[in-house]
């Protein structure tokens, strides 16, 4: 007889198919209450435990983060096909957010159009205590039709993986018409926060469907080069200094945005200026400066010396530091110069040419005209100029001014006229000027 019972225990326990069930958490445990089993197309995962303080968002945020899906040693994750322990504890222990806007107003989680696209389900249900809302994560495994989402009921109700809507627990025939929402996750961006002039660097998300992927350079002190629109991207510095790597993530009516701070070394022969209107402006190869004390801040961490060989231009100057120059540019005026980095034997590790310029002044005179105008301009730089007629806007003029400061506008009438100065395409300066003869 004592057979028998042990026979009969032993068919009891397999029967709670490796689910703990000491800690009763909810009156009433039935599989038909909560709707498991394979007449309703779901599987119970872990079971009902007071010790259990997941509810459906926490579980959603947790299956969504945890960093260690492929680490066997840190847990099992489940799915359709694999239970987990009761309470479920893992992979984040202990959490209980009270809404979906948790993780709804994080910049990683983006609304998508389509279920097919969704990782995460979230809708309305109506129940006893009033309105609330539920969230559901789909099952990684796509074995089975219709697919499978798992989610957590309250704070210590069972795990579930069910039909998105046929077998929602109890909740089945109280799901708000209307109020279903589908949502995407991408992760944070992944990739070096500190990386050198020279070489070329990756940066990535997870993928998704349902969304579009924009990466670009806050600061423009890198370029991407390629992957832009995709989830991977790989850029290359091209300056020194602080930037920003901006990922705009866009789905159905909802825009999200990363910032992903890159500190970019100094190269060789990189640098900045300081003027009397600007501080710490990266140091190009042609530079357009304010009139005024230039001083220039140039490094090459390899080389012993610097040194500035003056090849163009009257703009006075001094070398300073030994290795960099103070320039005193007058209006109008311009200054170029070879800057060769060089070892402690002499020999030149890198070249580069910089040039400064100043545009003048724009001062016109004499104003009125009669016909001749001179402007304090650098006559070096190639300016485009548009006169408009103020009594007759359709009335217009261009002149270009290159390699002189004068030009004549004698065939116009008299009248009060808008002078517009361009240079690269880009307005420069904006003055009237008066034609009386």
């Amino acid at each position: 007889m004592k057979y028998i019972y042990l026979i009969y225990i032993l068919l009891l326990l397999f029967s709670f198919q490796g689910f703990t069930q000491s800690n009763y958490c909810y009156p009433n445990q039935g599989d038909d209450f909560w709707m498991i089993g394979v007449q309703h197309g779901s599987k119970k995962l872990s079971g009902c435990d007071s010790q259990a303080t997941y509810n459906c968002h926490g579980f959603t945020k947790a299956m969504m983060e945890n960093t260690c899906f492929n680490d066997q040693s840190c847990c099992t994750n489940p799915s359709w096909t694999q239970a987990v322990n009761t309470p479920y504890t893992c992979p984040n222990n202990m959490i209980y957010e009270s809404t979906s806007s948790s993780w709804k107003n994080d910049n990683r989680y983006v609304k998508v159009a389509s279920v097919d696209d969704a990782k995460i389900v979230n809708f309305q249900v109506t129940t006893g205590g009033g309105l609330t809302e539920h969230s559901a994560v789909k099952s990684a495994s796509s074995l089975f039709q219709p697919t499978k989402y798992i989610s957590k009921y309250g704070n210590d109700g069972p795990l579930v993986a069910h039909d998105l809507m046929g077998s929602v627990y109890h909740l089945k025939d109280q799901v708000v018409a209307n109020t279903m929402e589908y949502w995407t996750y991408v992760g944070g961006i992944s990739g070096n926060e500190n990386i050198n002039i020279g070489s070329n660097f990756t940066y990535s998300v997870q993928e998704a469907s349902g969304v579009t992927y924009s990466w670009t350079s806050v600061n423009n002190r890198f370029n991407i080069t390629s992957g832009n629109g995709t989830h991977i991207v790989s850029i290359s510095p091209n300056l020194s200094g602080t930037d920003t790597l901006r990922l705009t993530v866009t789905g159905s009516g909802s825009t999200k945005i990363q910032n992903f701070p890159i500190n970019i070394a100094p190269a060789c022969l990189d640098g900045t200026y300081t003027s009397s209107s600007q501080s710490n402006v990266s140091l190009n190869t042609v530079n357009v400066v304010s009139s005024g004390q230039i001083i220039t801040n140039i490094i090459c961490p390899s080389a012993a010396n610097i040194q500035w060989t003056h090849t163009s231009g009257s703009a006075p100057y001094w070398i300073w530091n030994n290795n960099n120059v103070l320039i005193q540019m007058p209006s109008g005026g311009n200054i170029s110069f070879k800057v060769d980095a060089k070892s402690a034997n002499g020999q030149t590790i890198k070249t580069r040419n910089i040039t400064f310029y100043n545009f003048g002044s724009f001062k016109i005179f004499p104003n009125p005209t009669s016909g001749l105008v001179n402007i304090d301009i650098n006559p070096k730089l190639g300016f485009e100029t548009e006169i408009i007629r103020l009594e007759t806007p359709s009335l217009r003029t261009n002149i270009r001014i290159e390699g002189e400061s004068t030009f004549d506008i004698s065939h116009l009438p008299n009248g009060e006229y808008w002078l517009k100065i361009y240079f690269e395409g880009k307005v420069v300066n904006e003055q009237r000027i008066i034609i009386k003869k």
